[in-house]
Order: structure tokens, then C-alpha cells, then sequence
């Protein structure tokens, strides 16, 4: 009996390809990727669906198109920072962060932010999670504790 090498890919292993095309068309979350300059440069069909917009209306539009009037400016300034300081972490912490979409609507987003790179072209992958039932459930979860304090009263 030999024993296995670990370097070695079992025989299973190596049949197994992951396609990494497949991964990001089928993601449950939106996937936004931006280049260096805030220009959008691909969108998954989950972002797609989630914003209301196709990836020929996105791609090559800032990123701020998605971002809701009331930050756009300040938007630009905190795209910078992150460029300036890349590394895998959630946006915006402790705050409530929203998406707008093409309809001008607005819906609570989690989102999180990995630098990535193709070639030379520095990137943002930004993963777009709609946390609207969430949010509802919060909403709800508040108000039935409330009635509840009042009915103790």
C-alpha cells in the first residue's frame, strides 16, 4: 500500500471543474462589479433583477446610478477611500444603506465590498444582499414588542 501524495489531485477531485461563469450568473445576491474609476462593468442577474435594470443599461454607467440621490455626492468620496484602503469588509457598518432602483424606488440593501483585479484593471466586487423582509420582520418584531409594553402598562 503507497501512500497517497498529498499534491496530487484524487481522481474525483480532478473531475470535478467549478465554472466560475456558472457561480456568478446563479449567485442568490446581486453581484456589481466596478472598476478603479466607479464605472460599472458587469452586473450579475440577480443585480439586474434586484435594481430593474438590464447589463446593457448598467455597464459603463457609475455606480452611482444605483446609489440613492441623497448620497450620490458623498458617494464618490468613500469609493475613493476604499482605493485607497482595499480589503474584503461589509459597507457602511452601522448604518441602514439602501439601493435605488430603475424606477427611482428605493429597498434596504446589505452590501459587501472585495477588491478584486483583472490584468492590470484594479476592481470592486460588491455583493448586493435585499434585506427588505428582513427589515419587515424588524419592523414587525418592534411594533408587536411595543403593544406589548403598552398592554403590560
Amino acid at each position: 500500500m503507497s501512500e497517497k501524495d498529498p499534491t496530487r489531485e484524487s481522481e474525483p477531485d480532478a473531475k470535478i471543474h467549478l465554472d466560475y461563469r456558472a457561480v456568478f450568473e446563479a449567485a442568490p445576491d446581486g453581484i456589481v462589479v466596478v472598476n478603479d474609476r466607479g464605472t460599472i462593468v458587469e452586473v450579475n442577474p440577480r443585480a439586474q433583477a434586484q435594481f430593474g435594470y438590464t447589463s446593457e443599461e448598467l455597464v459603463g454607467q457609475p455606480v452611482e446610478t444605483l446609489v440613492p440621490e441623497a448620497h450620490r455626492g458623498s458617494h464618490a468620496g468613500q469609493r475613493g477611500g476604499f482605493h485607497g484602503n482595499p480589503s474584503l469588509r461589509p459597507m457602511g457598518i452601522g448604518l441602514v444603506l439602501s439601493g435605488r432602483r430603475k424606477n427611482g424606488s428605493e429597498f434596504p440593501v446589505d452590501i459587501s465590498l472585495s477588491p478584486g483585479h483583472a490584468g492590470e484593471q484594479d476592481l470592486v466586487i460588491a455583493v448586493v444582499r435585499d434585506v427588505t423582509e428582513r427589515s419587515q420582520l424588524r419592523a414587525f418584531g418592534q411594533g408587536a414588542l411595543r403593544a406589548a409594553e403598552e398592554e403590560r402598562q
